[in-house]
């Protein structure tokens, strides 16, 4: 198992690469008193999974979103894959626009799953998004 620790401010963001799915832990600092949450899918583990966890890994907003934009466009994303992807760029620290930007490239990718399309409706909600990247990622959404 492999384990990357960013602190984010008051928020720390634990990566857990764990076989055979992986693991995004959000957590706080040490001391809170808010407790972590697990999402973990029970799907194999996915070859782009470390290029995600890679890229979620540079340190510039700009240019992490950049990274994972080439990722979300790439057409062979598994199922786990995308939901990895949503999971990971909702819960990262960043510019709003930077997130909206890489879940709007997914969105248009035609692998993009049912799952993940739902998965991302779900969780756009509860991200540090501006309503108006909220309704782009809406709008990214809906088929055409």
């Amino acid at each position: 198992m492999s384990t990357t620790r960013v602190s984010m401010g008051r928020a720390a963001l634990a990566l857990a690469l764990v076989l055979p799915g992986c693991i995004v832990a959000i957590g706080d600092d040490v001391g809170s008193r808010r407790t972590s949450t697990h999402m973990r899918q029970k799907t194999a583990h996915g070859p782009r999974c470390a290029d995600i966890e890679l890229a979620r890994s540079i340190e510039f907003s700009t240019e992490r979103g950049q990274a994972l934009q080439r990722v979300a466009a790439l057409p062979d994303l598994s199922e786990h894959e995308q939901l990895f992807l949503v999971d990971a760029v909702t819960v990262s620290d960043g510019f709003s626009s930077d997130k909206t930007d890489v879940l709007v490239v997914l969105a248009h990718n035609p692998a993009l799953t049912q799952a993940a399309r739902e998965r991302m409706a779900m969780r756009v909600q509860g991200a540090e998004l501006f309503s108006s990247d909220v309704q782009r990622i809406s709008q990214a959404l809906l088929p055409e």
